[in-house]
Order: C-alpha cells, then sequence, then structure tokens
C-alpha cells in the first residue's frame, strides 16, 4: 500500500515536472523597451512578419490589432476583460500602441501580469 503511494506520489511529480519544463520551452522573454513581453516561442520560419499597413486594416472594435514594442497583437476578444475599459484601447487600433502600453496610456505602467496577458494575443512580429 505505501509502496503503491510513493510510485503514485513519484509518477505525479515527474509529469509536473515535465509539464513545467515543457511550458518554459514555448514562452520566452523579450526585453523591449525595458518591458519584459512575453511571446510564444516558435520556430523563426513559423513566425509571422507583419507588417505596419496589415496592422493597418485591422482598426475596429471588433477586428482589432495593436502594436507594443515590434511585435503584433489581436485585442478585440481582450475589449470586454480590459480594466481600463475597450475605450482606451480602440483609438489604438491598428497602431504603435508601445507607448501607450508602456506609460498605462500617461497613468503609470502596465503590470508584470498584463504583459504576461499579451502572450495570448500575440500575432507575430512586424516587419522592419
Amino acid at each position: 500500500m505505501i509502496k503503491n503511494l510513493v510510485t503514485v506520489s513519484l509518477i505525479v511529480f515527474l509529469l509536473v515536472s515535465v509539464g513545467i519544463l515543457g511550458a518554459s520551452i514555448f514562452v520566452k522573454q523579450d526585453d523591449a523597451e525595458n518591458n519584459k513581453l512575453p511571446v510564444a516561442t516558435l520556430p523563426q520560419s513559423s513566425i509571422a512578419t507583419i507588417t505596419i499597413n496589415q496592422v493597418a486594416q485591422h482598426n475596429s472594435r471588433n477586428d482589432c490589432w495593436m502594436i507594443i514594442s515590434g511585435k503584433v497583437y489581436s485585442l478585440a476578444n481582450y475589449m470586454t476583460a480590459h480594466p481600463g475599459g475597450a475605450s482606451t484601447i480602440i483609438p489604438l487600433c491598428g497602431k504603435d500602441g508601445t507607448s501607450a502600453f508602456a506609460t498605462q496610456g500617461g497613468q503609470g505602467s502596465h503590470s508584470q501580469t498584463a504583459r504576461n496577458l499579451l502572450v495570448k494575443y500575440y500575432v507575430g512580429d512586424l516587419a522592419k
């Protein structure tokens, strides 16, 4: 009985450890303008490169892409969850919102939690 408990505990520990290590492989930290913006790590050939003209086409509440520190994020699905309200994001749809994000619209700075949320909305890198 105790042997079975130890075996099960060891298996659970190993699975959790592998899961944590595996998850860390798929996320990297990109330190852009002293903001740590996590983005999903993909093979370089898999990362979409998006032009500023393509971003500009996604400029509405229901189709909102924003550039933050050279990365492109699709934020339409985040609008209603944003603590400052959709009205703080909508004017920046289809544009570079790096400064607004970095300064929280002139009110301070976004938390690391806010930066971590961006991972879910990452579309690709802005073409240089």
